[in-house]
């Protein structure tokens, strides 16, 4: 029938014309550039555009604990050459940076003739490290300063300790290089080996620090610092004169 014959020719008369619509806009946007090819013939029935996106991740770990308000990432030790009886027997171990020294802060106090809990020793603290990114991220890891690494477990990966099958490399270079896998995590021991006393100040509290360092094997990444702090107490009294009148 002629009628549908002259009505189809209109049909795709008004689809070419769409499409070449189309095809001016998009090439408008794209700076004048034609970003596709014309169409082969005019039985095109539609363009299709593809827009294609990448992610690119940047080795990084996160820090699991919460920031200081100056943005500082640190970790604080506490050590002092006046423990209580008690403690005592952890003084040297501590000096001689020894294995036997509990994990975190050992409180004393909380009895009737010293009501107040206090901290008097944490040289051992862990550090805990979540990759965070989509993506496994190749790391070392690194200590400076009076400080010295106990223990790396990354997760998949049998834990390492120091001075043990597989032990850590030397305090004054990095690890080998691990992988923590997208999502996971790292943990490390870090113990603060005090300085002999003679290197201490002569005021109630010396302060040493240090740095835990992530190096992150490739071009152009930066390594990661985090700061060490220990800070070394002698004991001190003062003597306040009341006047008598």
């Amino acid at each position: 029938d002629d009628s549908d014959a002259e009505e189809m020719a209109q049909q795709q008369q008004a689809q070419s014309q769409a499409e070449e619509e189309l095809l001016s806009d998009i090439q408008e946007e794209s700076g004048g550039e034609p970003p596709l090819p014309a169409p082969a013939d005019d039985g095109v029935i539609a363009v299709v555009v593809v827009d294609c996106f990448g992610d690119i991740f940047q080795a990084k770990l996160s820090l699991d604990k919460k920031i200081h308000r100056d943005g500082d990432q640190s970790f604080k030790f506490l050590y002092s050459n006046s423990l209580p009886a008690e403690l005592a027997h952890y003084q040297e171990a501590a000096m001689k940076g020894l294995p036997n020294v509990p994990i975190g802060p050992v409180c004393v106090g909380g009895g009737l003739n010293s009501p107040d809990v206090g901290i008097a020793l944490a040289v051992v603290r862990t550090v805990a490290l979540s990759n965070d990114t989509d993506s496994p991220v190749r790391c070392q890891f690194q200590v400076e300063g009076p400080f010295k690494m106990k223990k790396l477990e990354v997760m998949g990966v049998k834990p390492i300790k120091s001075g043990g099958p597989g032990a850590l490399l030397s305090p004054t270079g990095p690890t080998d290089v691990y992988t923590v896998q997208a999502r996971q995590g790292v943990s490390l021991e870090i113990q603060f080996v005090p300085p002999a006393v003679a290197q201490w100040t002569d005021k109630m509290e010396s302060i040493f620090t240090g740095k835990l360092v992530v190096h992150y094997p490739g071009e152009s990444n930066a390594p990661e610092f985090f700061t060490l702090e220990g800070k070394c107490l002698r004991p001190s009294l003062k003597v306040h004169v009341v006047p008598i009148e």
